[in-house]
């Protein structure tokens, strides 16, 4: 496979980029709050692509675990965020903001849209970026190009405002995936869920002050069949539009974490997308 001197050089090969001309910007080292990222130009899908890297280092799980949520507004929409991810979102905005509205502003990238992407931490970041940029009016040049696609996202807005964003925001989940039904409200049900069935006694549940979902429109993947798919191109896609509600509740079973990992989600290349892919 050779080998790679700088982050430019990584993403360039990774993400089959013409060359490292193509690569703004690249720093996936990351710190407190501050998420590994990227940004290139992706001129077969005419998009200035900002990627976010998810969960590495022993810091990036403090992101993960401040999980309470806060204040916050998207839009004319008042509602509530998931204050680690949120933090960590600030902070991204200071880093790329000025790059994206160059890159945008230029006549030769007049057409691209705007795209934002992660997984898992970088996934919930990713959303919660794009929410600050449309409400933004500093950004209102991007704002009907701007596109996020987050995959295992996590549960970092609240309902309302999850609904608020289905217009810029897809959420893919695949299976039984762990993360994107992991939220405060959700473990606390599973924990008295389980207290209650070592006690035999009912446990009254401690209500969380608010619940937090997965943002934006929702497609869930069904990881067994999508692996049938891909030796079988006659059989069904294994695809589902479903409301973020539907993924309230940790599920059970065997494939919770593996389901989650980013080598999991990387069928979606094998796969014939449909255009809400796209």
């Amino acid at each position: 496979y050779g080998s790679v001197s700088s982050d430019a050089q990584a993403l360039a090969y990774c993400a089959r980029l013409g060359s490292t001309r193509d690569v703004v910007l690249a720093d996936f080292g990351g710190d407190l709050f501050k998420p590994g990222h990227a940004i290139a130009l992706c001129h077969s899908t005419k998009a200035i692509v900002v990627a976010v890297r998810g969960t590495i280092r022993p810091w990036d799980l403090i992101s993960d675990l401040v999980c309470s949520s806060e204040a916050f507004r998207v839009l004319d929409e008042a509602g509530f965020a998931h204050s680690g991810m949120l933090r960590a979102a600030h902070h991204l905005d200071g880093a790329v903001r000025s790059q994206v509205l160059r890159l945008a502003n230029s006549p030769e990238l007049s057409r691209y849209r705007v795209v934002i992407c992660g997984h898992s931490l970088g996934a919930g970041c990713a959303s919660l970026l794009g929410c600050l940029w449309i409400t933004d009016p500093e950004m209102v040049v991007i704002r009907n190009r701007l596109q996020v696609f987050g995959y295992g996202t996590p549960a970092v807005l609240s309902r309302n405002l999850s609904k608020a964003v289905r217009s810029h925001i897809t959420t893919v989940v695949m299976g039984d995936d762990l993360v994107p039904r992991l939220s405060l409200s959700s473990f606390q049900r599973l924990r008295d869920y389980a207290l209650s069935s070592l006690s035999g006694a009912p446990v009254s549940a401690e209500a969380p002050q608010h619940h937090l979902y997965p943002p934006g429109r929702v497609i869930w993947v069904d990881d067994v069949v999508a692996h049938e798919h891909v030796e079988d191109t006659e059989a069904p896609l294994p695809i589902a539009m479903l409301d973020a509600t539907s993924f309230t509740d940790i599920k059970p079973g065997p494939r919770l974490v593996s389901a989650h990992l980013p080598q999991h989600y990387a069928i979606l290349g094998d796969l014939p997308l449909p255009p809400e892919f796209m």
